[in-house]
């Protein structure tokens, strides 16, 4: 563990700023994609919309979707009226309070690949504005004084002529219609220095851990000598989840420097998800979730990656929960003279044994094997004088 503690302090003075700023140039890259998938996941919660919808003949939109189709919501009979021409249709456009995304129920049309075609006029609900700023702040990392109100364009604008594309959305009235959401959180001259860092928080993790190296030698004497007067196997297994989580730190932060060197496109993902998660493993010895810490953007940039991160899900899973096996280990065996305290001691082993191998696999199987390793070799009745079977 000393060792483990010394090469990750001396890759925090020595090279962590740089790969720092590799993961905080891709949370600014991601962070439009971030505020997007953020309206789109609880734009209801915070917003009141008004769709643009296409108000047609109901006897042609029921030939055309069926009777009765959910399609057809917003048509009416007088727009039949309205058509001239036997090969022709006539259609208003009209503003329709609905829900916002991702309640469709009101919609005329099913969203298109998943992006409704349709434009949405957006309002903060009055009620719910100091909660949405702490929400979208803490979830997309963009700092509330980086984010501005403002019109984009949803997609391609497929069904807009040239002429709203060279004029503006504003120079005819029916190039509002389709593709574009007006008065919408966007960023705004967001870099790479607002991103937070959790530099400070790692460091604290790792002094809090280190101070267990002495107490952890000097039982190793006093078991040696046969002076202990604790259950040495209760101290086994309350130290070694957290001493194995560290080194996977570590270890993540290894993989950090060496994809640093040379990192493509392709590998940025990997990157990413083992700097997180060189970050994750520690966070337990300081007793904070990410949630408490404020690093909820972390949580939300790991599980943006993908692929690349469902093999981190697992220790994501347990820096969410502040009553999870590990922050419960750590807090039992960190503070002056825990490790001395019997009864915190066999706590701390008796929550660990309680681990199901599954719930430790999704740790890390490096961890899971270690740890495996142990219970083979390691005698728990608690007369046993000696730590291992001879």
């Amino acid at each position: 563990m000393e060792k483990a503690i010394e090469n990750y302090n001396k890759i925090l003075s020595d090279g962590y700023d740089k790969y720092f700023g590799i993961y905080a140039d891709y949370v600014v890259s991601q962070a439009g994609e971030a505020i997007d998938r953020f309206l789109k996941e609880k734009g209801d919660t915070y917003f009141k919309c008004d769709i643009i919808e296409k108000i047609s003949c109901c006897r042609g939109c029921y030939f055309e979707q069926g009777d009765g189709s959910k399609a057809c919501q917003h048509c009416e009979l007088r727009i039949c009226d309205k058509i001239t021409s036997p090969y022709g249709d006539f259609s208003e456009y009209h503003n329709k309070t609905q829900p916002c995304p991702p309640d469709f129920s009101g919609r005329g049309l099913e969203p298109k690949e998943g992006r409704a075609h349709q434009s949405i006029f957006w309002s903060l609900r009055d009620n719910k504005k100091n909660d949405f700023w702490n929400d979208i702040v803490s979830e997309t990392g963009v700092p509330q004084e980086k984010i501005k109100f403002g019109n984009r364009k949803t997609w391609n604008a497929v069904e807009t002529d040239r002429g709203c594309i060279l004029n503006g959305v504003w120079s005819r009235e029916y190039c509002q219609y389709f593709w574009h959401w007006f008065n919408v959180p966007l960023t705004h001259n967001f870099q790479e220095d607002d991103v937070l860092n959790p530099k400070t928080d790692v460091k604290k993790a790792l002094d809090t851990i280190g101070g267990l190296k002495d107490t952890l030698f000097e039982i190793e004497m006093e078991i040696s000598a046969g002076t202990f007067d604790g259950i040495a196997e209760d101290v086994v297994d309350a130290v070694s989840l957290p001493i194995f989580l560290v080194e996977e730190a570590v270890k993540s932060m290894e993989e950090v420097v060496k994809l640093a060197k040379k990192i493509e496109e392709a590998e940025k993902k990997t990157f990413i998800m083992n700097f997180l998660m060189a970050v994750f493993f520690l966070l337990p010895a300081i007793g904070s979730s990410l949630g408490s810490l404020g690093l909820t953007t972390l949580g939300r940039i790991f599980i943006g990656i993908g692929e690349a991160g469902a093999l981190g899900q697992g220790i994501y899973d347990v820096v969410q929960d502040p009553k999870s096996a590990p922050f419960l280990i750590f807090d039992l065996i960190l503070g002056a003279g825990a490790l001395r305290d019997v009864a915190k001691v066999g706590r701390a082993a008796q929550i660990r044994r309680d681990m199901k191998p599954e719930a430790v696999g999704k740790l890390s199987t490096a961890i899971q094997g270690r740890l495996g390793s142990i219970d083979k070799v390691v005698d728990r009745s608690r007369w046993a004088p000696q730590v291992c079977k001879l």
